[in-house]
């Protein structure tokens, strides 16, 4: 319910009210600040619901956990590794599985992939935040072996498209340190051009020179054939009334008009560029993304890419907005190091 957009949720809670019957069963699964959010502005609970709130898993529980993932006939250092934990023997991966998160840092980068899990009770698992760490630099190219693309509309927990690991992580890093965990957890794609510097100024002076120069060629044209045009017409009238000077300056009347339409075309196209710049998020979001993707930091076909990842579990959504489906794979990301480092963080400007 955490990805329903906030004020849709309330009205959730009282249509589910409203509806269930006593017969009828339902799985609702949110982050708690949300459900009680949403319940507070609903003004009442939901109607016999058992609320399930995840505690901390004994290490036996998850070593069972762990045996029924695996194949029925485990390896001799899957044994070892489960033996390890049950009598909590290596304190950082104890501590690690303690956490519904560890569990499926676990399974991902090794289970499923039937990876040798030896490091798991190697150096790294005596400290449970260096386990971590390796596990989550390891679980964005193993969920993309795991999960295949597909377009049949019953994957939806399949991307769409193939997916580089190495591309993947280094579009998602950037994210990562664009939009700082310090200042926000959103990933807004329309505040996408302030990750880097002087972008919307630019365009918005690109565009303003591109509005201007053709309002001026339209406005200098129209002018000038309106004002030519009446005085060649009135012209035609004074000759055959022996005026022939009188036509000359109504024609040198209509070509100043010509020239001033010229004049102040590209001035009042500059300044509706301008504007055009500063309000028109899509418009700017497209032109930062071409320009990151020639600097390989986001791919090219970017609102895709988020759609992908948050269907491989990456990125979670809240309507338009993204945020890493864990904080803690953002907070890792945001702290790692990349060859080319973002000049200027979206959270700067929040």
């Amino acid at each position: 319910m955490d990805e329903i957009p906030a004020p849709a949720r309330a009205q959730v809670i009282a249509a589910l009210n409203a509806s269930l019957t006593a017969r009828d069963q339902l799985i609702l699964t949110s982050r708690r600040t949300e459900f009680a959010t949403a319940i507070h502005d609903t003004g009442r609970p939901l109607t016999a619901a058992a609320v399930i709130v995840p505690q901390p898993v004994p290490p036996q529980a998850a070593a069972d956990y762990l045996t029924a993932c695996l194949p029925a006939s485990p390896t001799d250092v899957w044994r070892q590794t489960l033996t390890a934990l049950r009598s909590r023997t290596v304190p950082g991966l104890t501590q690690l599985a303690a956490t519904p998160l560890g569990l499926w840092l676990i399974r991902t980068v090794y289970v499923t992939p039937g990876a040798d899990p030896a490091p798991l009770t190697g150096p790294l698992g005596a400290d449970a935040d260096a386990l971590r760490a390796h596990l989550l630099d390891h679980v964005i190219p193993a969920v993309i072996a795991a999960r295949p693309p597909s377009t049949g509309p019953a994957d939806h927990f399949r991307p769409r498209h193939r997916l580089d690991p190495d591309a993947t992580r280094r579009h998602l890093t950037y994210l990562a340190r664009a939009f700082p965990p310090a200042a926000t957890r959103d990933i807004t794609w329309w505040h996408i051009a302030r990750t880097t510097p002087h972008i919307r100024s630019t365009i918005g002076l690109a565009t303003g020179l591109a509005t201007g120069l053709a309002t001026g060629l339209a406005t200098g044209l129209t002018f000038g054939l309106v004002g030519f045009g009446f005085g060649l017409g009135l012209g035609f009238v004074l000759t055959f009334g022996g005026l022939d000077a009188e036509f000359a300056v109504v024609r040198t009347v209509g070509l100043m008009i010509g020239l001033f339409g010229l004049a102040f075309g590209p001035t009042i196209g500059l300044a509706a560029g301008i504007l055009m710049g500063n309000h028109h998020a899509w418009l700017v979001c497209t032109i930062t993304v071409a320009r990151l993707a020639l600097q390989r930091r986001l791919p090219w076909r970017f609102r895709n890419f988020l759609d992908d990842a948050h269907r491989l579990g990456l990125l979670r959504a809240v309507g338009p907005v993204y945020q890493f489906r864990h904080a803690a794979l953002h907070d890792h990301l945001a702290s790692a190091d990349m060859s080319q480092g973002t000049s200027q963080r979206i959270g700067h400007n929040l």
